[in-house]
């Protein structure tokens, strides 16, 4: 493995245009990627490095159609932890990437391409690696809206009545608890990434707690992972 990490913002990699890099990812992964930004979501990174490592990634979780921030987090995840597996030292600004920055989401790719270029070798066929991964996650049939026949269209409009207003009472109680368990996500998700950049600016990345840490932050969803003291 040949890392990346000694190039510098003056290095001809971070010179490499968007029109270049665009045509690069959509060739290589046979996507139809129209804008550097809609690579936020981590996915299309997530493929990359595993043609480099065939297998660093289980493709099976990568999520495709993710639309929210903790969705693009998840991917990231994936991403770090083949990193990690592979002994690279490379730092994802992911709370930078998942805004859907162009100049951050650029440079990543102006990075990452150069990581490819360096590690990649024999053939690697992204359409049959992602067979599947892009429809796992089903989209919800359209909600059909009904018809108003005359039988069924109201002649008249009628007060709330006591049964009506509480079905509307617990859903914006709902909707109030949703909002402080995003908050407390958050506030831990925050957390946590302050830990894991604190760890990785850590000189001595050979230390059994630092290793022991970045274990527990990049383990998988079915990956164990058990402190013994």
């Amino acid at each position: 493995m040949q890392s990346a990490d000694h190039i510098g913002v003056m290095d001809a990699a971070y010179f490499v245009p968007r029109t270049e890099l665009l045509t690069w990812v959509n060739s290589f992964l046979k996507l139809n990627v129209q804008k550097i930004e809609h690579l936020c979501t981590g996915a299309a990174y997530c493929q990359i490095v595993d043609s480099c490592f065939p297998g660093s990634i289980p493709m099976h979780k990568v999520n495709w159609k993710a639309k929210y921030d903790y969705e693009y987090v998840a991917n990231y995840k994936l991403l770090q932890s083949a990193f990690m597996k592979a002994g690279v030292q490379k730092r994802v600004e992911v709370e930078r990437l998942i805004k859907g920055k162009y100049q951050d989401n650029l440079e990543f790719l102006q990075w990452i391409k150069h990581f490819h270029e360096l590690n990649f070798s024999g053939s690697y066929d992204s359409a049959e690696h992602r067979r599947g991964t892009e429809d796992m996650r089903a989209k919800k049939p359209p909600r059909r809206t009904p018809v108003l026949s005359e039988k069924n269209t109201p002649t008249k409009t009628r007060p709330e009545t006591v049964q009506e207003a509480k079905p509307n009472l617990e859903l914006e109680e709902l909707r109030v608890t949703a909002d402080a368990l995003e908050k407390e996500r958050d506030f831990y998700f925050s957390k946590l990434r302050d830990i894991e950049v604190a760890v990785q600016a850590f000189p001595d990345q050979a230390d059994a707690l630092v290793q022991l840490i970045q274990k527990i932050l990049y383990a998988a969803e079915d990956e164990s992972t058990e402190v013994v003291l």
